[in-house]
C-alpha cells in the first residue's frame, strides 16, 4: 500500500532548487513512510497535548477554571469563546454563478470570494458590506485565492491556465505568471509567500519563485497522469494529492519522492496539514475525509456524513485543530470532532452544493460559499 517513487532527473532539479530556495539543509538520512509505529500515535499525540483530555474530550465543555481559582465569570468566558458556529449572521450577494474560493485575512476583518463570474470581491466581516470590487482580468473562472499576510498581495487561478498576481492597494494585477496549458485546480506557497505551487488539470505541478521578476516556472512535475486536485508547501516538502487516489511528497532533506495510495476508488479532491504539521487532512470523493499520519502514511481517522463525489470539496483543521470543516454536496457544511471521529455540527446553506468553507483566524466564525452564488457568515 504505501511506495517510494524512483528518483527522477526532474525530481532531482527540482528538489536542489527547492533546498536552496527554502534554505533546507542536505541531508542523508533516508525518509520513508515507517511502520515502527502504532497507527494511533499521532491522536494519541494530540489527546495528550494541552488542547484535549482524553479521547472524550469535548472541544465545547470548558475546563474547570472555577476551580482553579478563576470563577464562573471565566468559565463562562471560555465557553462563549469556544462555541460552535451554529446561527446566520449574514448572507453577501453579488456573485453571478458558483463561487469557487474564499478566504479571510489573517486579521480576520475582511474576506476575499471569487468563483464563475471572473470577479473577486473584497468583504468586511464586521457588518457584511463589499469594501471593493476588483476589475475583471480572467477570462475563466476563478478556482482558487491566496492572500498573503500584510494583505498588499493576492494571487488568483482559473480555468484556463492563467495565475496572476495583484496588488490589492492598486486594485489590479501586476504579474502573470506562464505555465499551465489547462485549468489550475489549487495554489499553496511557501511560510514566507516566495515560493508559490500550482497543480493543474494536466496532472502538471508547477513551481514559480516570487522573488525575482521571472514569469516562467522554476520547475514542473510532471509525475501524475491524473489531474492534480490540490498542493500544499511546508518546508522541507511539497505535497501534491490527485484525482488517482495517491498522495505524493517531494522531500526536499532526502531527495526522495514518496507516495502513498488510497486507491482509485478514493479519488482526493483536496490535501491540507494540521498546525502541527503531523497530519494531513484528505478530502475524498468517496464521502470520506481520511486523516493520515504524515509521517508513516498511516490511516488514522475517517470522517463520513457529508455528501462528496462531484466536486473538489476543500476540508480542513479550523482554529485550534481539534475540528474538521467540510463543505458538502447536499447544502451542507459540517464539523466534525477530530479524535472521535463524531459530528459536532452542521450548517444548513441552501439546496445546492457548498463548494468552499472558510474559517476565521481567530475567531468561531465560518463562511460557507457554493453553487447558488451566496456566501453566508455564521458565527
Amino acid at each position: 500500500p504505501i511506495t517510494i517513487g524512483r528518483e527522477m532527473a526532474a525530481a532531482w532539479a527540482f528538489l536542489c532548487t527547492a533546498a536552496a530556495l527554502l534554505g533546507a539543509s542536505a541531508s542523508s538520512k533516508k525518509s520513508s513512510y515507517s511502520k515502527k509505529k502504532r497507527p494511533m500515535d499521532a491522536l494519541e499525540r494530540l489527546q495528550q497535548s494541552t488542547k484535549y483530555r482524553g479521547v472524550g474530550y469535548d472541544p465545547n465543555a470548558p475546563p474547570d477554571l472555577e476551580a482553579k481559582g478563576g470563577g464562573v465569570d471565566a468559565a463562562r468566558k471560555f465557553k462563549k469563546k469556544n462555541k460552535l458556529p451554529r446561527q446566520l449572521k449574514y448572507t453577501l450577494r453579488g456573485h453571478q454563478g458558483q463561487v469557487l474560493a474564499l478566504v479571510f485575512d489573517i486579521s480576520g476583518e475582511y474576506l476575499l470570494s471569487a468563483g464563475e463570474d471572473s470577479i473577486v470581491r473584497l468583504w468586511s466581516v464586521q457588518d457584511g458590506t463589499l469594501v471593493k470590487k476588483f476589475p475583471i482580468a480572467h477570462d475563466a473562472a476563478i478556482t482558487d485565492i491566496l492572500l498573503s499576510r500584510d494583505r498588499k498581495t493576492f494571487i488568483t487561478s482559473d480555468r484556463n491556465g492563467r495565475v496572476l498576481v495583484w496588488n490589492t492597494l492598486k486594485g489590479s494585477s501586476v504579474r502573470s505568471l506562464y505555465g499551465p496549458t489547462s485549468a489550475v485546480t489549487s495554489l499553496a506557497w511557501s511560510e514566507d509567500e516566495t515560493i508559490l505551487v500550482g497543480g493543474t488539470v494536466e496532472g502538471c505541478t508547477y513551481i514559480w519563485d516570487l522573488s525575482t521578476r521571472s514569469h516562467s516556472p522554476i520547475q514542473v512535475l510532471s509525475h501524475n497522469s491524473y489531474p492534480v486536485s490540490s498542493v500544499l508547501v511546508s518546508e522541507p516538502f511539497i505535497a501534491t494529492a490527485s484525482a488517482d487516489g495517491v498522495l505524493r511528497i517531494y522531500d526536499v532533506e532526502t531527495a526522495r519522492v514518496l507516495e502513498r495510495s488510497f486507491g482509485s476508488a478514493a479519488s482526493i479532491g483536496s490535501l491540507s496539514l494540521s498546525k502541527d504539521r503531523r497530519m494531513f487532512l484528505l478530502g475524498c470523493l468517496d464521502d470520506t475525509i481520511r486523516l493520515v499520519d504524515r509521517k508513516t502514511g498511516d490511516e488514522l481517522m475517517r470522517y463520513r456524513g457529508h455528501q462528496n463525489q462531484g466536486f473538489y470539496l476543500r476540508s480542513h483543521l479550523p482554529w485550534d485543530n481539534s475540528l474538521v470543516l467540510s463543505p458538502s454536496e447536499d447544502g451542507r457544511a459540517f464539523l466534525w470532532n477530530l479524535v472521535e471521529g463524531t459530528i459536532a455540527a452542521s450548517l444548513r446553506h441552501g439546496d445546492r452544493p457548498v463548494l468552499c468553507a472558510a474559517s476565521h483566524p481567530k475567531e468561531r466564525v465560518l463562511a460557507t460559499a457554493g453553487a447558488d452564488g451566496a456566501i453566508k457568515v455564521w458565527e
